[in-house]
């Protein structure tokens, strides 16, 4: 089970819901222990609501329940630039997210048992400018769907690509991605790819044009942006990989582009990059075998 709790706090808790009636969030989860109910929380962190003292207190707070907690994520906030009339929040910046990585290290320097539990979301590192932790500190990673261990993932994905050998691969290929991603992909995937099998890489970093540039993330990117985003390539790729999660299961875009519009419009051979990295170099190689 995972459970939103954000602060332990019950004013701040309310504040955050934006609701005056709702149950004290650690009777809801005492009565979930009692029944042997074990749980994964969530604290998205919004800078002057739950961040310092009350951060703090809600991570010692929720480790009291020892064993029944299986980990423990802090997430920056996301805001859209669609906030009118809406309280005003400030979003994660750069200093903020170093206090806060200094502050976990130092947490779990001092609480052993927290190692495993307590994760932070790769976009405080992305925006720190700090190291991507190893994979031993996502323990199994119970929290990737959340944005935590993503990018670890994809980094010890990438050595693996120099096991593939055999079919045909493009010579020129096109990225697009969001912009907290393009210089990761651009320093690690880029590189190793033109190193290892010379392949020409262009990556296009597209801004969020439906929530807005605050919104970073690759895999909200609409139909609209990626149509955008095809016509920076400068390259002529023989292929052009999006995304894995930019569709639904009916094929549409966030902003309801059908999928086969962009194919049928686009200069370039589309292809959704695998849900899986480590099949990077087999899905270049899919698509290069399709459109001979």
């Amino acid at each position: 089970l995972y459970v939103s709790v954000h602060a332990t706090d019950e004013v701040v808790r309310r504040a955050l819901l934006g609701r005056k009636n709702i149950p004290p969030i650690m009777d809801q989860l005492s009565a979930m222990a009692e029944h042997g109910i074990d749980f994964h929380a969530q604290i998205v962190l919004v800078p002057g609501y739950n961040d310092g003292e009350i951060l703090v207190r809600t991570v010692e707070d929720l480790f009291t329940f020892g064993e029944h907690l299986l980990s423990l994520a802090v997430v920056p906030v996301g805001l859209t630039e669609h906030r009118q009339n809406l309280p005003h929040i400030d979003p994660v910046s750069p200093e903020l997210a170093r206090r806060i990585i200094d502050w976990h290290w130092e947490y779990l320097r001092r609480n052993r048992s927290a190692r495993g539990i307590l994760q932070l979301a790769d976009e405080f590192f992305l925006l720190a400018g700090r190291e991507i932790p190893p994979a031993d500190y996502y323990a199994n990673y119970p929290q990737y769907e959340n944005g935590v261990g993503m990018v670890r993932d994809f980094l010890d994905s990438v050595p693996q690509w120099g096991n593939f050998s055999g079919a045909k691969l493009p010579r020129r290929v096109g990225i697009i991605t969001g912009t907290l991603f393009a210089p990761v992909f651009e320093r690690t995937g880029a590189k190793f790819l033109a190193e290892r099998f010379g392949i020409q890489i262009e990556v296009i970093p597209q801004s969020n044009t439906l929530f807005g540039k605050t919104v970073t993330v690759a895999n909200l990117l609409s139909g609209r942006d990626i149509a955008a985003a095809l016509k920076k390539f400068s390259t002529n790729p023989e292929v052009v990989i999006i995304p894995p999660r930019t569709v639904n299961r009916d094929n549409l875009f966030l902003d309801d582009v059908p999928l086969s519009q962009l194919v049928k419009n686009s200069p370039y051979p589309i292809v959704r990059a695998p849900e899986d990295p480590r099949e990077f170099v087999r899905a270049l190689s899919f698509a290069c075998a399709q459109n001979q």
